[in-house]
């Protein structure tokens, strides 16, 4: 069998012992990875073959003797983490499941949830992806980057959740974040446990979570906590569970056929602007009467919008725009309801 490590051990009395041992020492600096912020590498001597690992964003680097390099991402045959690349650091797909902690203190694999996504995120996801985040405040705003899935492995409900990302599921507000953006996907992605305080600078929505032309994103065991807007669904789909809402804007806004629900335990909390929003869209709210975002008014749907329609499931109301098409009872013919100054007409379609 192969040794794997080409350490030398002094021969039993000899005088020259030193020279094997200051060997094993050389070998070390290319064998030890050294890891610490990227800004911080000039520190270190970038020794012949000596690795860097950079602890906030992510990247790696191998010495030369004179200068610290920037690798691509690398593969992995042990089946534990991404492997096959592209073009770039990204990974191109999973080989088996990954599982990785990011803590802002130092203790974990990463020091940035960003650094986290963008090597272990691939464009295709074929196995569970999990990171987990450590107490702290994170001056981060997150963005998911698309994503395919296709895999077959199933949690213990049945469910196919490709990525989660999870801080203090008992107390979110441990664990703080700028803001969140997805920007695509196909595959149920999960924030669990998280606080977010401020708002993206990716678009012009002025929104702490918002996700664009994305299946399912579930935030679940969070805290909102704002001045501005508290979530976008621009073409993609939220689903809410046991979120605390404290805005100093719109609660939700549904935009361009986006789609918002809340689930379990629902959601709670109030804003200052309008609590639902709808902008080309569908909502559903007060899930089984378990409380729902307060706001002024907490419904928004005006004539200027462009369509959809919000369903306020514990009192059983639908809010529609402009026509409502109702079916006649006596011969089952579609009639236009239109209420317009107060008074109500139906017009045969």
């Amino acid at each position: 069998m192969t040794d794997n490590h080409e350490y030398q051990t002094p021969s039993k009395g000899a005088n020259d012992w030193h020279i094997p041992i200051n060997k094993n020492f050389a070998a070390l600096d290319a064998d030890v990875e050294i890891r610490d912020a990227a800004q911080n590498r000039s520190q270190y001597k970038p020794k012949q073959g000596a690795k860097f690992l950079a602890t906030d964003s992510g990247e790696r680097f191998i010495g030369d003797g004179s200068q610290w390099t920037k690798l691509p991402y690398p593969g992995s045959s042990d089946g534990q983490t991404t492997s096959q690349t592209n073009e770039g650091d990204r990974p191109l797909t999973t080989t088996g499941s990954v599982g990785v902690t990011v803590d802002s203190g130092g203790g974990g694999d990463y020091e940035s949830i960003q650094a986290a996504i963008n090597n272990e995120v691939p464009w295709l996801v074929q196995h569970p992806i999990d990171i987990g985040v450590k107490g702290g405040t994170y001056d981060e705003d997150i963005l998911l980057p698309p994503y395919m899935s296709n895999w077959a492995e199933q949690g213990d409900r049945g469910e196919r959740i490709p990525i989660q990302i999870t801080g203090d599921t008992n107390s979110p507000s441990n664990v703080k974040v700028n803001s969140f953006m997805a920007t695509g996907g196909v595959g149920v992605t999960q924030i669990r446990g998280i606080e977010f305080t401020g708002v993206s600078p990716y678009d012009d929505e002025n929104t702490a979570f918002s996700v664009y032309n994305t299946n399912r994103v579930g935030i679940i065991d969070c805290n909102i906590n704002t001045s501005g807007n508290a979530m976008t669904a621009y073409n993609g789909q939220i689903c809410a569970v046991r979120v605390k809402v404290n805005g100093g804007g719109w609660g939700i806004k549904v935009k361009h056929n986006g789609q918002y629900w809340e689930s379990g335990s629902g959601v709670s909390g109030s804003v200052s602007g309008k609590a639902y929003n709808m902008d080309d869209g569908t909502i559903k709210f007060n899930h089984k009467d378990n409380g729902h975002i307060s706001g002024n008014p907490t419904v928004a749907a005006d004539k200027s919008h462009d369509g959809g329609f919000v369903l306020d499931e514990g009192k059983g109301r639908l809010y529609g725009v402009n026509r409502l098409a109702v079916a006649d009872q006596s011969d089952g013919s579609l009639h236009d309801i239109v209420v317009e100054n107060g008074s109500v007409t139906a017009k045969k379609l």
